[in-house]
Parts: C-alpha cells; sequence; structure tokens
C-alpha cells in the first residue's frame, strides 16, 4: 500500500524537551497469579490488616473453576477458595503464616510457579519457608492446583518441625452447578476420605485435596487454627455439613535440612472417580520437589523455541520471558475457544480484571502476532484457530454488517460473542461496546504468522474463513466513494449508543487498524483487488478538520501549521478531548512517514496533553477530562499499552532517547511486580476506585499498579512487539 505523502503545508517545527525517567517502580501489586488455560488462582501477600475489608496476610485467597471470566452468557466463573493458609509448628511453637511478613512475592523466572518467601523466627535462629503454587501446565494436569510448602531450617541444630494448611474450600463457589434437572443436587459439604485424599462435595462440585506425603487431618466445620497455636494435634476428625474446613498436619521430626509437603486441589462437576483416576494419573506417586521439578521442565519446554532479541537488558530479558509466560499461561486449553487468549489471567480481583477475563479479538491478535515474532508458532497459529471458532454476528443488526466471524466486543467460554452492558448518564442504555478495529487487527494478525511460516499447511486452510471472518465484511464496510467506516467505539471500545462523550465515531484507530489488515493479509487471502478498499480508508486520517477529517491544523510555534491527528472528526470541535494515543499506529504499522510534520505534531501533543506523572507515560486518551461525560476513571490512570506503543512511535520517529525512557520505565515497573505488565498505573490522585486492589488504601502515591494485572493478550503482546521493535 502506498504511503500516504504529507499534503498539508506546514512549517511545524517540534524541539520537544526529552522525557525524564520516572521515580523508582516498586511492588504494588499484592497478589500472584497463576494459571493453565484451564484454571487459575491468586496467592494474596497484603500486609495483615491492609485493605476495605482488612487483607489477613498471606495465603491461597483464589481458586477458580473456569479460567474464563463468563464460562456462559449465564454463568460466572465460581471462586472455589476462600483461603488457604500455611502453618508452622517449630520445636512446638505453632504460627499461622498469615501474621508473618512476606520476605519475597515473586513468580520465578518465565514461569506461572508464583512463591512466597517468608521467616519465622526460632528461639534462637529462624526457618525459612518457601510456599509455591502453579497451576500446572506439563501433561495430564488441567483443573488443579499444585501447592509445594519448603522448610528450610538454620543448619546449626536441627528443629522439630510440622507443617500445617487449613483450607477454606467452597465446592460449590457462590452457588452450586445445576444439573440437567434444574436442581443443584443437594445442600451441605459432604466430606468422603479416599486412598490419599479428602473430597469434598456440595451438589454437583466436588474439591478433591490430594495429599502429597502422608498428613494426619481434619475436615469439620469449625476454625481449626487455635489447634495449631495450642499444641494439639489433628486426629482425623471428619464431619460434612456446612462451612467445612480441611486441615492438613505434616510431622517431620527433627530436621537440619530442607524439607517439603504439598497437596493437589482439583476440580469437577463430572465423574468424581474420573477425577481421582486422572489425578492420581498424574501425580504417579511422585514427591513435592519431584512434581515442582516436572513443572519448570515443562516450562522450559515452552521456552525452547523462542528466539527472543539479541542485546536484551537482564530486566529485559527477564521481564521478555515473563511476558511469554504470561501469553501462555493465558491460552485457553479447553472448550469452543481453545487456543484464544484471555484479556487477563484470572477473573479478579477486582471488577475490571473480570471484564478482561475474556476472549477480545483485539487482546488476541496482539498476543498472536508477538508469539510469532518469538517463534511460539503453534501457539500464535491456535490463538487464530480460537478467534476463528467464535459464534460471532451477535449484533449484525446494530451494526449492519452481516457475515462477520470474529467478535468486535469480546466471547464468552461457550463462543458466544458477547458485550458488557453500561449506562449514559442520567440512564438509559448506553449500547454495545462494539468496535471495527477488531477485524483490521485480526488480519493483521493471521498475515504475521503466515509470514513466519508461509508454506505451512495451515496457511491454505484456514484461508477461506479468515476471508469470510473479516475481510470481506470489513471491505464491505468502507465507503466506495469517501473511504468512511462507519462510527464505532474505536480502540477504548466507546459505546454504540449515542451518548456522548462516549458515543460512537468514525475513529481515526479504526480506520488505521482496516487500512493495515487490508494492506497486510490480501497478499496471502489472493485478494489483491481489496487494496484500494484500505488506501481509501487511509486518506479518510490525511482530511483537514474544516473538510470533515481527523486532521487538526495547530498553529505552529515558528509560524506556519502543525496537523496533529485527532481520535475522530466528531472531536475536532473548540474545547473537545481529542487526544488517542492510540492513532500512533498509524507510523508503527509503517502506513505513514513516522518523520512527517503530522507524526511531529501528533507525537508531541499526545506527550504533553496525555501526560499522567509522576513517570514519563501518558493516558489512553483525554476522554476523562470531558464534564459531561460518564466518567471512567480507568481513563484517568496511565496506560501502559499506550506507553509501549508510544515507544514504538518515538523509536520510528528518530526519537530513540525518549524511546528507550519508556522502555525502561515499563521494564522496571514489571520487574519490580514479578514480571507482570499491568493494565494501567494510577494518577497520584486518590479516588476511591483506586482502593479496588486493596494495596496502600486510602491513599495514591502515583505509578500504583491497577486493573488487569497482567494485562495478557495486549500487555504481554505490546511489550514483545516493543522489544522486538527496538532491539533487533
Amino acid at each position: 500500500m502506498p504511503v500516504p505523502v504529507q499534503t498539508t503545508p506546514s512549517t511545524c517545527t517540534i524541539e520537544p524537551p526529552p522525557l525524564e525517567p520516572g521515580p523508582p517502580p516498586r511492588q504494588s501489586w499484592p497478589w500472584l497469579p497463576t494459571a493453565n488455560g484451564y484454571t487459575g488462582a491468586l496467592f494474596s501477600f497484603a500486609p495483615p490488616g491492609s485493605g476495605d475489608p482488612p487483607d489477613t496476610g498471606a495465603q491461597i485467597s483464589a481458586l477458580w473453576d473456569h479460567a474464563i471470566a463468563s464460562p456462559t452468557a449465564e454463568t460466572v466463573a465460581r471462586d472455589l477458595l476462600r483461603s488457604l493458609v500455611v502453618g508452622v509448628r517449630i520445636d512446638g511453637v505453632g504460627t499461622w503464616l498469615d501474621t508473618v511478613p512476606v520476605e519475597a512475592a515473586t513468580l520465578e523466572p518465565g514461569t506461572g510457579i508464583a512463591v512466597l518467601t517468608q521467616r519465622v523466627p526460632t528461639s534462637s535462629s529462624s526457618v525459612l519457608i518457601h510456599t509455591r503454587i502453579a497451576a500446572p501446565i506439563q501433561p495430564g494436569a488441567q483443573r488443579d492446583l499444585l501447592i509445594t510448602i519448603e522448610a528450610i531450617p538454620p543448619g546449626d541444630a536441627p528443629v522439630e518441625l510440622q507443617l500445617w494448611t487449613t483450607a477454606d474450600a467452597r465446592p460449590a463457589g457462590e452457588q452450586a452447578a445445576v444439573g440437567s434437572d434444574g436442581t443443584s443436587g443437594g445442600a451441605g459439604e459432604q466430606v468422603v476420605l479416599g486412598a490419599g485424599a479428602l473430597q469434598e462435595r456440595q451438589g454437583l462440585d466436588l474439591i478433591r485435596h490430594t495429599f502429597l506425603g502422608d498428613p494426619t487431618w481434619r475436615a469439620a466445620p469449625g476454625d481449626p487454627r487455635d489447634l495449631l497455636t495450642s499444641g494439639a494435634d489433628l486426629a482425623g476428625e471428619l464431619a460434612s455439613g456446612d462451612d467445612v474446613r480441611v486441615t492438613l498436619q505434616w510431622d517431620l521430626g527433627a530436621i537440619s535440612g530442607p524439607a517439603s509437603v504439598g497437596l493437589v486441589l482439583s476440580w469437577t462437576d463430572g465423574d468424581p472417580d474420573a477425577l481421582a483416576e486422572r489425578v492420581s494419573a498424574w501425580i504417579d506417586d511422585r514427591a513435592p520437589a519431584q512434581l515442582l521439578e516436572a513443572e519448570r521442565s515443562a516450562w522450559d519446554a515452552w521456552h525452547a523455541p523462542e528466539h527472543l532479541p539479541d542485546g536484551l537488558t537482564e530486566g529485559e530479558e527477564a521481564v521478555a520471558r515473563a511476558a511469554s509466560a504470561t501469553l501462555r499461561m493465558a491460552q485457553l486449553q479447553d472448550g469452543p475457544l481453545a487456543g484464544a487468549l484471555l484479556g487477563t489471567l484470572v477473573p479478579g480481583p477486582g471488577d475490571r480484571a473480570a471484564r478482561r477475563a475474556h476472549v477480545s479479538t483485539r487482546d488476541a491478535a496482539f498476543g498472536g502476532v508477538a508469539l510469532a515474532r518469538i517463534g511460539q508458532l503453534e501457539a500464535a497459529r491456535r490463538v487464530i484457530d480460537g478467534l476463528l471458532a467464535t459464534t460471532s454476528g451477535t449484533f449484525a443488526a446494530a451494526l449492519g454488517l452481516e457475515g462477520y466471524g470474529v467478535p468486535l466486543s469480546h466471547a464468552d467460554g461457550d463462543g458466544l460473542e458477547a458485550s458488557t452492558s453500561a449506562s449514559c448518564p442520567g440512564g438509559g442504555d448506553a449500547g454495545i461496546d462494539a468496535s471495527l478495529d477488531h477485524l483490521g487487527w485480526f488480519l493483521w494478525s493471521w498475515a504475521e504468522v503466515v509470514d513466519a511460516d508461509p508454506s505451512h499447511p495451515w496457511v491454505t486452510s484456514s484461508r477461506a474463513a479468515v476471508r469470510a471472518a473479516a475481510l470481506d465484511p470489513l471491505v464491505a464496510l468502507i465507503s466506495p466513494g469517501d473511504g468512511d467506516l462507519p462510527p464505532d467505539g474505536g480502540f477504548w471500545s466507546r459505546r454504540w449508543a449515542d451518548c456522548p462523550p462516549e458515543g460512537s465515531q468514525p475513529y481515526s484507530t479504526s480506520a488505521i487498524a482496516a487500512a493495515k489488515g487490508i494492506e497486510r493479509s490480501a497478499e496471502a487471502l489472493l485478494r489483491l483487488d481489496v487494496l484500494p478498499q484500505g488506501e481509501r480508508a487511509l486518506r479518510v486520517l490525511f482530511v483537514p478538520t474544516d473538510g470533515g477529517g481527523p486532521l487538526r491544523l495547530d498553529p505552529g510555534p515558528a509560524g506556519g501549521v502543525c496537523p496533529v491527528l485527532l481520535s475522530s472528526p466528531d472531536e475536532a470541535c473548540e474545547g473537545c478531548d481529542g487526544l488517542d494515543a492510540l492513532v500512533v499506529e498509524l507510523w508503527n504499522q509503517q502506513l505513514s512517514s513516522p518523520t512527517s510534520a503530522t507524526a511531529a505534531a501528533t507525537l508531541d501533543a499526545l506527550l504533553r496533553g496525555l501526560a499522567v506523572g509522576p513517570g514519563p507515560g501518558i493516558r489512553g486518551n483525554d476522554d476523562a477530562d470531558d464534564p459531561l461525560g460518564p466518567a471512567r476513571h480507568a481513563d484517568l490512570w496511565e496506560s501502559v499499552t499506550a506507553d509501549l506503543r508510544m515507544a514504538l512511535a518515538l523509536h520510528h520517529a528518530g526519537r530513540t532517547d525518549d524511546a528507550e525512557v519508556l522502555l525502561a520505565w515499563i521494564t522496571g515497573i514489571a520487574q519490580a511486580n514479578a514480571g507482570l505488565i499491568p493494565e494501567a498505573l494510577s494518577d497520584g490522585i486518590y479516588q476511591a476506585a483506586d482502593d479496588e486492589d486493596g494495596f496502600n488504601p486510602g491513599a495514591d502515591d502515583g505509578a500504583e499498579v491497577q486493573g488487569a494485572v497482567p494485562l495478557a493478550g495486549l500487555g504481554a503482546g505490546a511489550y514483545l512487539l516493543a522489544l522486538d521493535a527496538l532491539r533487533r
């Protein structure tokens, strides 16, 4: 596709000040996620007494029956675990670890193995405790959570050691699974002891506690915590009823070297015998340390085909491997959407995280391109296949678009396209949040995967489906005359209804995605005839606002004009908010010269107008500044996606020092937070929504991790693509 020539007369001279590095990054996210495409869990390590309601310190605080937030349009993923807390008794003195400070909390490098390190004082020294959890990716594991506890005594003298766990599981979550007859099959938790395991059942739901080692147990209602601290021992009590807690006690005797115990939590709403058989075959009588090593080996196997750019710093390589691991954990392994990427790893904590734990075409497309770029081609192909497997077209009538085949909002676990609900100010339905850019990004992703291995049979087998699902519908949307696309929700998924300022508009980001998707895929799809449609969509972006386009002509500092690309021609009016950080995709996707006057003026306007502080990053848009609009608190936050895509644009524009500042900023934030790429960073102005994460309640010191953590397909993908551009 020809790159449009800068036709707007301009003597614009931009001499922006250099971006300044931010303050030292810090850990500001008190959870560690683990997921495997079947299930997900969270380690919480907020200090005891923090948050609202007060957190209870180090614990496993959630385990979901499904990784996706909505297994069907009518159901939500259920949290099966209120808490699991580890305890120790050293030389007769018992301590629950949710009362002990956390020394370190992270993910083992390049894996989904979360580890908390704590030190329990003794009369003369201390015992180091490493608690690890993993939703295993090794063969044989599915909806399981591996938990290992390693105790390391000081070594100068043996200590008498017991390790304990107490799990407050809820087999039915907040609502029991419903059978085909419309009933839940019973109430209360029924506890059964089997070979090497305890089973809790409520209705159709069953949680299996498989012992690794030979513990004594107590499974009964009531709080068992006083037993550990009072010096009592468990006696094998079993009692069914409401609010059963399963407590395990491993007697390790006098030890002077490292010792490990563990358990596996598994869930099913099907055949308990089949679950027991599968879990037993997977564990295969292996000790906790052996299962942990097998999990590390599975992660080594995942990374084996990767080829990261040369010359990465130590921090960049660590975050890159963590980003790759995030994409693996986010890839669904069963159901209609198998292969597709979730927007985040687990359905919580917080409302925003729950909304991101579904399949978004755009998010998955960025993740798929990143996988292809680092050599994970089989996983990248599965991303495309998962998106093509969705049942889309839900909004065909509203959009006037028949026959599209990938979600324009998101898809639930049953594969059906869906939309989140919202209201306009004063009430009224805000409509669907469909965005047409999903089609363009999907085509871009497919073409990138094709180019990585153009002779693979998958290219031919997927071609017809890709044409029908995305190319043909997109081409039909572009006006054959002026190249306009219909109004939509844009990159930030604004509502379809007329609900200013979040109503549908002809967004620049949708035109950019359309042009890139067509340009990138037309040849591989054997449809070179559609290239003129992509060119028409692109030309719209270079129409000045007085001609109905999105290009605002600002007075230049030395006379002349500085052309600034706005989010939409509808936001070109005086006093309107018109800045959208993701218009930088025009230059990132090589659709226009990154050294043009438009590029220089737009980048400068975005960096000035969307600056957040205390770091060098920016917001995604300026819509939160509009007093007429329904406030979206997230629009006030720094967007990590915007930061990473801006880093690419600055690099292409020759502002390499500024690009490095942004990349180093996000690398540092991720390193401080277990390698995870967050959705957002706080702006330093406290609002109640800042407390959703439970960290630093009642205050906002700025640059605190917010939103979905990690932002899986989009965030991890954007980081890997930034490294690919700046380091290859």
